[in-house]
This record gives C-alpha cells, sequence and structure tokens, in this order.
C-alpha cells in the first residue's frame, strides 16, 4: 500500500526546509530540490 503525504517548503537562511504536514517530520538541504528528496 503507498501513501501520499504532503508537504511544504520555505527557505531559512542560506538553506531550505522541508517538513511533511501529516506526520511531522523535516529535512533540510542547500536547495529546494535536496530537502526534498531527503524528506522522501
Amino acid at each position: 500500500m503507498r501513501k501520499t503525504f504532503s508537504a511544504v517548503v520555505w527557505q531559512e537562511g542560506r538553506g531550505f526546509v522541508s517538513q511533511c504536514l501529516e506526520i511531522d517530520i523535516a529535512s533540510q538541504g542547500k536547495t529546494e530540490e535536496e530537502a526534498l528528496k531527503k524528506i522522501k
């Protein structure tokens, strides 16, 4: 079974933060793409 989750991304300082809203986890990266890749 697969489930789809939502994520928000915002810039914080020189990096980006991604947060999954449904299960309240976060990750960060140097680029928006890197932050999203890490949260997957």
